[in-house]
């Protein structure tokens, strides 16, 4: 059993996941260093240990048999996420986005449970099985059905819709709701979705938002967010204080660094010098402590990661090549918000795929976006054109 398992894992991605997710440790070691404390590092390491169990689980199962069983996880995603408004919902920065026992043992008086150090965001979990879910709802409509007509098109478009609506009115998290959207429409271009409606609903979403910013129907802090990625100087003591300060310690490294645990801002006592360094900012404490060098180090890793991951030109089943669309689809979005397959094999006539598809992106989820590195390398657009090919 356990040799079937090894033969069908994919050991080349997982040691790039395994190696990526150890030099984030490092980092993180660094950029905790100040709290004199190993708890980051030791939640990133129970991250990685998951990540291989996990992978090693997928490895021995037919995952493409999980999408049928469709009405179990429709019931587990909008289940898992309403959980959100029971007591393990924990609030921060306005977001009621993440599951944990720490108000829970505030409210008891319970030291053990207050400072429990892991927490869970159900929006990262739900992301794995809505994949899965609407990967066989789009190969399933493809194969029976034409996806260029509305009324086809509309079903999985409701089900991404619904998805969102729901989980921005339980967190009003909209940056991880819209990740939902993201991934969807890339699938729905994989799957062969008719251009005129991927137009039509990218330039409807368009106008919309234009709109809503020129009534001033926006929550109020997205204006001051959105300012300030389009001009540096907005407000650098407010909206603009984190992005200033990161952009501070990514520069000052220059080439080579000034050295790990040397970092100014990076090693600074005031938890304002960087703020978030052991998560959002990982990649500015790089960039300080390394340089451009240690900087282009993330980035080669992750391109071999990303690069590595493939799907053979065999594999022809729909479920797998949508569902893999949209694992990388998840990958550029964690691109652009943080920062910067093994050749599937045929069993009994049918294409395995699938399982390397989910697999590589539960590497994604557990190894990178737990703690450390949540910045991923996709070659989205490359592959583009591929799937489209093949789904014709």
């Amino acid at each position: 059993f356990l040799s079937d398992v090894v033969r069908q894992s994919d050991m080349v991605l997982l040691s790039l996941c395994t190696v990526s997710t150890l030099y984030g440790m490092v980092l993180i070691a660094s950029a905790t260093h100040f709290r004199n404390t190993f708890k980051y590092v030791a939640i990133q390491g129970f991250g990685l240990l998951l990540g291989v169990l996990l992978y090693f689980l997928l490895s021995s199962i037919d995952v493409s048999e999980v999408g049928k069983k469709w009405k179990w996880l429709l019931a587990f995603n909008f289940g898992f996420i309403l959980l959100l408004r029971t007591p393990f919902g924990l609030t921060r920065n306005g977001n009621r986005a993440w599951l944990g026992v720490n108000d829970i043992g505030k409210r008891l008086g319970v030291g053990l449970l207050e400072n429990f150090p892991i927490t869970v965001q159900p929006a990262e979990i739900v992301k794995i099985t809505f994949i899965i879910l609407l990967a066989r709802q789009l190969a399933l409509l493809q194969e029976k059905k034409d996806l260029t007509r509305f009324s086809n098109v509309i079903q999985p478009t409701a089900h991404a819709g619904a998805m969102f609506v729901f989980y921005y009115i339980l967190s009003k998290d909209a940056g991880s709701g819209l990740v939902y959207l993201f991934v969807f429409l890339c699938m729905a271009f994989a799957a062969g979705f008719a251009l005129r409606w991927i137009f039509l609903g990218v330039g409807g979403a368009v106008g919309a938002f234009l709109a809503a910013w020129n009534l001033g129907l926006l929550r109020g802090d997205w204006y001051d967010r959105i300012k300030v990625i389009l001009d540096h100087s907005y407000q650098p003591e407010k909206k603009g204080f984190q992005q200033t300060r990161g952009m501070l310690a990514l520069g000052s490294g220059k080439l080579t660094g000034q050295g790990l645990f040397q970092g100014t801002q990076t090693q600074s006592s005031a938890k304002w010098s960087l703020p978030e360094r052991q998560t959002d900012f990982i990649f500015c404490v790089c960039g300080e402590e390394l340089g451009f060098i240690g900087c282009l180090l993330i980035i080669v890793l992750l391109r071999r990661h990303g690069g590595h991951a493939h799907l053979p030109d065999h594999c022809q089943h729909r479920h797998v090549l949508v569902s893999y669309a949209g694992h990388r689809a998840d990958a550029a979005v964690f691109q652009l918000r943080r920062l910067v397959d093994r050749d599937a094999v045929r069993r009994d006539g049918g294409c395995v795929g699938h399982q390397e598809a989910v697999k590589a992106g539960v590497a994604h989820q557990l190894t990178f976006q737990k703690r450390g590195f949540s910045q991923r390398e996709s070659p989205l657009l490359r592959l583009s054109e591929r799937w489209r090919s093949r789904l014709s």
